[in-house]
């Protein structure tokens, strides 16, 4: 059981059975072949399509997540609300994704609840000053790079 989407204007990524990843509304339940899957708005990128960003213009700290049409796994992450890093918008996100070869994609929450952490130190600063260290989650994706041949 996956809970109940939530619609409106909602996109959901699905991670398939198969690895590859589509982006859909999320006005239904999931495909049967998904083995996870987010909501957030709004999609970026659906079948590589940049779409339209919705009340989502703004410079903002960024969390994003796709796959490029190779089948590679696109996570990008922008800090924001800093006078030297003042954020971006999601049409900038698309724009990125698209230079990575981005096939489907969508912005996910950017702000507290996104920290990038790399061989076990976070390399973006929590836009939130109040709790520089982010907050607690139940949950993340985790990648690490496959060996060679895999």
């Amino acid at each position: 059981d996956y809970g109940t989407p939530f619609g409106w204007n909602y996109a959901r990524f699905e991670l398939l059975e198969n690895n590859w990843a589509v982006v859909t509304h999320a006005d239904g339940s999931p495909s049967q072949y998904t083995t996870d899957s987010m909501e957030f708005e709004p999609a970026l990128l659906i079948d590589g399509e940049t779409q339209p960003p919705g009340i989502w213009t703004g410079e903002n700290p960024r969390a994003c997540i796709g796959q490029t049409k190779h089948g590679e796994i696109l996570m990008l992450g922008i800090e924001g609300r800093f006078d030297d890093s003042p954020g971006c918008s999601v049409t900038e996100c698309a724009k990125i994704m698209l230079n990575y070869d981005g096939w489907n994609a969508i912005n996910v929450d950017g702000g507290t609840t996104a920290i990038v952490w790399y061989r076990g130190e976070p390399i973006l600063r929590c836009s939130n000053r109040s709790t520089p260290d982010g907050r607690y989650l139940p949950n993340a994706w985790v990648y690490t790079k496959a060996e060679d041949g895999e």
